[in-house]
């Protein structure tokens, strides 16, 4: 079975929703790897489970989440609420327990588009120079089953374990096989996805699990039709055992459309 197979029969939407009437969500095997199940997957579910809460058409703005323990192959248990209905914004939270224990505890905010100033400066948002998504080739990065769920394509020299100088990587990915438009929870499980800027500067992969995760997400995200994005991953800082990334996605218009920082246990054993 190819990559592509494999994506649209098991489907992110699957993957990621939780049933509305019990909050469980059956995780698979083909979204685990490195211990556990794939941390971006996990908090697009967190997501997922407080939007089904709010009201209709009032979208996701930004998620905050702490990784407690690696989930596993199984029924995870979501128990949202709403800590706060405002008029045009909702305050949720949620956590994710399995075998009777959190693993996944999540803030979110959602709120409603309305009219207000425009701004953003042009160095911060402008989608960097890198090849077209059509003139760069897959890259098979499929080391564990998550990892084989999204397709790679490097749009910057900088490679995984290469041993170089810079922690920064330059890639379009998608879900593999899935051309829907990329929307919040694609967009929450992408950020998650490109390797942690640290391997840009190791020949030898060694863990550099996700323990804190927050993500924002852009207005154009709205208007997105495309399937694919230009992720930019980076190490902002490695230090005692902890790394701080920053991922950027941008569409194919250039438009940047969600932004995430995490927080990383790195230690070489």
């Amino acid at each position: 079975m190819t990559t592509t197979d494999t994506a649209a029969k098991l489907g992110i939407d699957e993957a990621s929703t939780p049933d509305p009437a019990t909050g469980h969500l059956a995780v698979g095997a083909h979204w685990t790897g490195f211990g556990g199940a794939f941390g971006g997957l996990m908090v697009g579910a967190a997501a997922r489970s407080m939007q089904q809460l709010v009201p209709e058409g009032r979208p996701l703005r930004s998620i905050h989440a702490d990784l407690l323990g690696a989930v596993q192959p199984g029924i995870l248990e979501f128990d949202p609420s709403v800590d706060r209905a405002g008029r045009s914004v909702s305050f949720a939270s949620t956590a994710g327990n399995q075998a009777g224990r959190d693993r996944i505890v999540a803030t979110a905010v959602f709120g409603d588009t309305a009219a207000g100033p425009v701004y953003g400066p042009a160095a911060r948002g402008a989608m960097p120079n890198a090849p077209r998504v059509d003139e760069v080739e897959t890259w098979d990065q499929g080391h564990t089953p998550a990892l084989r769920m999204v397709e790679y394509r490097p749009a910057s020299a900088t490679l995984p374990l290469q041993g170089g100088a810079d922690a920064d990587f330059l890639v379009w990915i998608r879900v593999a096989g899935d051309d829907t438009p990329i929307d919040a929870t694609r967009a929450l499980a992408l950020l998650d996805a490109p390797a942690p800027g640290l391997y840009a500067t190791v020949t030898t992969p060694f863990p550099i699990p996700t323990v804190e995760f927050t993500a924002h997400l852009l207005p154009a995200i709205e208007t997105t039709t495309t399937a694919w994005a230009l992720a930019r991953m980076q190490t902002v800082v490695a230090a005692e055992g902890y790394s701080i990334d920053d991922c950027e996605l941008w569409n194919e218009n250039g438009q940047l459309i969600a932004l995430a920082r995490q927080l990383r246990r790195a230690i070489v054993a």
